[in-house]
């Protein structure tokens, strides 16, 4: 018999109810290319009408599109006690800049969330107490980036004090009661001279 002839003619293909993009078969075939498609789950839907010597013909399937890997960093340099902390939370991906909100805890606190600006967010820890602290952040799946989390530590050093000493009588004769009073700053300090 003879050889069968693959079909001619052109094909058309939509995407999530988008409008169809046509294409023209090369040896009954051809190949769509979806640019950036958001991720989810994408209904295809392929069409071929009749043409020719073929009767027409359609399928459907789906696109599963994957949320693209992210990764977290933390930035959080020493403090000193009476300052606040600042900590820098930045999300990046090699698919863009993602967008939506992270969290940040405090030694296993209640998370304060914020919004990211460029990718990044900034955290005030308002007066932290002497010693190291650890953080936590989170970045939930959101939009098209999946989720991420980073830790790390807020040092805060003490704070630095001046003491200095008066006296109340200076010069003093022998026999004389002196009373010497010592100062420490800042006034804040705490505990005994």
């Amino acid at each position: 018999g003879p050889a069968a002839v693959p079909p001619t003619g052109k094909v058309s293909i939509g995407v999530g109810g988008n409008t169809a993009v046509t294409q023209t078969l090369v040896a009954g075939t051809t190949a769509f290319t979806i640019p950036s498609p958001n991720a989810g789950s994408h209904t295809l839907s392929a069409t071929y009408l009749a043409q020719g010597d073929f009767g027409a013909s359609s399928t459907s399937g789906t696109l599963n599109v994957n949320p693209a890997a992210t990764t977290m960093t933390l930035s959080a340099p020493p403090v000193t006690y009476g300052e606040d902390g600042s900590v820098t939370v930045t999300v990046s991906s090699t698919a863009g800049t993602p967008t939506g909100d992270v969290s940040l805890s405090v030694d296993s606190g209640t998370p304060m969330t914020q919004t990211l600006s460029s990718g990044s967010t900034t955290f005030t820890i308002p007066g932290p107490s002497v010693g190291n602290h650890t953080l936590s952040a989170a970045y939930a799946t959101q939009g098209n980036f999946d989720a991420s989390s980073a830790s790390g530590t807020l040092s805060v050093g003490k704070a630095a004090t001046t003491t200095s000493v008066t006296s109340d009588l200076n010069p003093s004769n022998f026999g004389n009661t002196v009373t010497f009073t010592a100062t420490v700053t800042p006034s804040t300090a705490t505990g005994s001279v």
